[in-house]
C-alpha cells in the first residue's frame, strides 16, 4: 500500500506448492488458493500501536475502497 504504510504478501507460497507439503497434496494446480494467496496482504499490528498509527492505516485502506 503507499501512503507510508508498509505491508507484504502474507502468502507468497501457496501451501500446496511448498516442499514440505507437496507430497501431501495430489492437486498441482489449485487456481483459487493461488489468486487468494497472491491478493491478501499483512498490515502492521501490534499491541503498542499507537491510535494515530490505527488512524493512519485505517485512512490508507479507506482511500484504496473508496
Amino acid at each position: 500500500i503507499k501512503k507510508g504504510v508498509n505491508s507484504t504478501i502474507q502468502y507468497p507460497v501457496p501451501v500446496h506448492k511448498q516442499k514440505y507439503f507437496q507430497n501431501l497434496c495430489d492437486e498441482k494446480s489449485l487456481p483459487v488458493t493461488e489468486k487468494i494467496c497472491s491478493e491478501i496482504i499483512n498490515l502492521p499490528s501490534h499491541p503498542y500501536m499507537s491510535e494515530n498509527e490505527i488512524k493512519n492505516i485505517s485512512k490508507a485502506i479507506l482511500k484504496l475502497v473508496d
